[in-house]
């Protein structure tokens, strides 16, 4: 839809992608919205990465992810707030 929510996710950006070890995921958060919890997956589903990060109310928060640990392949990062959820799809070199 294209209401925006005090709540909501407004949006979800990841760069550089692809990466190698370290990649930014920008959040555009609601007004209302002080932490975000963000969940990298594998192909499989499976949770590889689970972090809380705090966000800026009515702003863009820049985050950097690790995945140093992580082998090459293709990831999805999920952030999700009260009420909105947003998931991009990453690759690591």
């Amino acid at each position: 839809d294209n209401v925006t929510t005090p709540n909501e996710v407004v949006g979800l950006e990841v760069f550089p992608n692809p990466f190698q070890d370290e990649t930014i995921v920008a959040i555009s958060a609601g007004e209302l919205d002080n932490s975000a919890n963000l969940v990298v997956t594998n192909f499989l589903g499976q949770i590889v990465k689970s972090e809380k990060v705090s966000v800026a109310a009515s702003a863009v928060t820049n985050h950097y992810v690790n995945f140093s640990g992580l082998k090459s392949g293709v990831y999805f990062i999920s952030v999700e707030t009260n009420t909105g959820r947003e998931v991009v799809k990453v690759v690591k070199q």
